[in-house]
Order: C-alpha cells, then structure tokens, then sequence
C-alpha cells in the first residue's frame, strides 16, 4: 500500500483515505481481497459489491433488488480519490464478520475510530 494511505475502523466499517490517485481503491480491494471477499467491477456512481468466498460479483448497476439484498459488504465513496468506507451488510455470514472485524490492518497507518 502506498505510504499516503490512511486506514481507520469500528465494528462495521473501514474507512480508507489519502494517497494518490486510486490509492484508497487499491487498499480497500486488498484489504477485502486478503480476508477472503471476492468483488465486484468498479463503477461510477456505485458500490462495489463483496461476498464472503469465492464468487463471481457482477457491477452494482447489474444487481437486482433481492441480489443487492443479499451481498455481504460493500466499498463505498469516490473509488478515484478517495475516501472510501468499507461496510458490512446484515446478509453477512458470521465468518465473513469475524473475518471483518479481524481485518489486518497495518499498524502504521490506523487511525483512531471517530
């Protein structure tokens, strides 16, 4: 991750900050991508929609309501400058919560919870 990166978390959300351009993009796809979320196409105006394993996610805009309802996570904000928020949805699974609320963080870049 690039060094302008700034990481903060509570219990359901991680928000990603800073950087150059699509730093925060890049940090919060690795950030789910390591804990095991697989996501969906980037798109302008929307989320990118995240399941817990291995899935195949379609872009947001391509989601119907019963499919929105079911996904797990989404990244939200501006994906080209940033800042973005990471957040879990109530369709998540309890491993994909555990999972979230373990997510590695790197120590060097966390910021307090607001």
């Amino acid at each position: 991750m690039s060094g302008g990166v700034a990481i903060g978390r509570d219990r359901f959300f991680v928000t990603v900050s800073g950087g150059a351009t699509f730093d925060a993009y890049n940090a919060a796809r690795a950030l789910m991508t390591d804990a095991g979320f697989s996501l969906g196409p980037s798109q302008r105006g929307a989320p990118v929609a995240c399941m817990f394993g291995d899935w195949s996610v379609a872009k947001w805009k391509n989601l119907n309501r019963i499919e929105r309802g079911e996904t797990h996570a989404v990244i939200e904000g501006d994906n080209r400058d940033g800042p973005l928020r990471i957040r879990l949805l109530p369709a998540a699974p309890d491993d994909a919560v555990r999972t979230f609320e373990d997510l590695p963080l790197p120590r060097a870049q966390q910021e307090p919870s607001a």
